[in-house]
Protein backbone atom coordinates (compact mmCIF):
# COMPACT_ATOMS: atom_id res chain seq x y z
CA UNK A 1 0.00 0.00 0.00
CA UNK A 2 0.77 3.93 -0.39
CA UNK A 3 -0.39 6.95 1.67
CA UNK A 4 -0.38 10.80 1.44
CA UNK A 5 -0.64 12.92 4.14
CA UNK A 6 -3.92 14.96 4.26
CA UNK A 7 -3.99 18.47 6.44
CA UNK A 8 -6.41 17.84 8.84
CA UNK A 9 -9.87 19.21 7.88
CA UNK A 10 -8.84 20.10 4.35
CA UNK A 11 -8.82 19.09 0.88
CA UNK A 12 -4.83 19.75 1.04
CA UNK A 13 -2.27 17.23 0.79
CA UNK A 14 1.42 17.76 1.31
CA UNK A 15 3.43 17.81 -1.48
CA UNK A 16 6.55 19.29 -0.33
CA UNK A 17 8.78 18.85 3.25
CA UNK A 18 11.90 20.65 3.86
CA UNK A 19 13.26 20.54 7.18
CA UNK A 20 16.37 22.51 5.81
CA UNK A 21 14.22 26.00 4.79
CA UNK A 22 16.18 28.74 6.52
CA UNK A 23 14.42 31.18 5.63
CA UNK A 24 11.93 30.57 8.32
CA UNK A 25 12.68 30.50 12.31
CA UNK A 26 12.77 27.61 13.30
CA UNK A 27 13.68 26.86 9.83
CA UNK A 28 11.56 24.01 7.79
CA UNK A 29 9.23 24.99 5.59
CA UNK A 30 5.97 22.49 3.95
CA UNK A 31 3.59 23.25 0.79
CA UNK A 32 0.79 21.64 0.19
CA UNK A 33 -1.65 21.53 -3.23
CA UNK A 34 -5.32 21.49 -3.50
CA UNK A 35 -7.07 18.17 -4.17
CA UNK A 36 -7.00 14.16 -4.16
CA UNK A 37 -5.71 13.68 -7.69
CA UNK A 38 -2.86 16.54 -7.89
CA UNK A 39 0.06 14.78 -9.35
CA UNK A 40 2.37 16.70 -7.24
CA UNK A 41 0.98 15.28 -3.73
CA UNK A 42 3.73 13.18 -1.78
CA UNK A 43 3.10 9.13 -2.04
CA UNK A 44 4.82 7.51 0.95
CA UNK A 45 5.56 3.95 0.12
CA UNK A 46 5.30 2.96 3.90
CA UNK A 47 3.19 3.30 6.73
CA UNK A 48 6.36 4.38 8.76
CA UNK A 49 7.63 6.92 5.95
CA UNK A 50 4.42 8.40 6.20
CA UNK A 51 4.14 8.31 10.08
CA UNK A 52 7.68 9.86 10.26
CA UNK A 53 6.71 12.87 7.98
CA UNK A 54 3.18 13.77 9.36
CA UNK A 55 5.68 14.16 12.85
CA UNK A 56 8.01 16.16 10.57
CA UNK A 57 4.83 18.12 9.11
CA UNK A 58 3.43 18.88 13.13
CA UNK A 59 7.01 19.85 14.17
CA UNK A 60 7.47 22.79 11.21
CA UNK A 61 3.95 23.73 10.68
CA UNK A 62 1.82 22.60 13.75
CA UNK A 63 -0.30 21.44 11.09
CA UNK A 64 -2.67 17.85 11.80
CA UNK A 65 -2.78 15.21 9.10
CA UNK A 66 -4.16 12.18 8.43
CA UNK A 67 -2.68 9.57 6.44
CA UNK A 68 -4.68 8.51 3.47
CA UNK A 69 -4.47 5.13 1.73
CA UNK A 70 -3.38 5.86 -1.88
CA UNK A 71 -3.01 4.28 -5.09
CA UNK A 72 0.52 4.51 -6.58
CA UNK A 73 1.19 6.65 -10.06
Amino acid sequence: MTYKLRIGGSNDFVSMIDPYYERCSPPGKVDVVSGWDNPSAIIFDSLEAAHKAADKVADIEGFHTSIEQAVAR
